[in-house]
């Protein structure tokens, strides 16, 4: 297997593509019919919209909003400055 050659063409999506089939399906036109015009298998177009912009890391929710997270952090400061600690 030292000189392995892949047997078929991968096309990777690129970050343009995925932004222009979203432009599309923004529109009104079916995913297949976008698929079609951006040149993508329709199954792959509808897993990588399926994952989404990648703002979530891991398979975890978020306990906290970011404000509920700031505003934590600032109580812990506060005790942490009066000298009580946190158990």
């Amino acid at each position: 297997m030292r000189n392995y050659k892949r047997k078929t063409d991968y096309k990777p999506l690129t970050e343009q593509q995925l932004v222009e089939a979203r432009r599309l399906i923004g529109t009104g036109i079916s995913v297949r019919q976008a698929a079609k015009e951006i040149g993508l298998h329709e199954k792959t177009l509808r897993d990588r919209l399926k994952k989404g912009g990648g703002d979530k890391l891991g398979r975890f929710r978020k306990t906290f909003t970011v404000s509920q997270e700031k505003e934590l952090v600032n109580h812990c400061v506060a005790l942490d400055q009066r000298f009580l600690a946190l158990l």
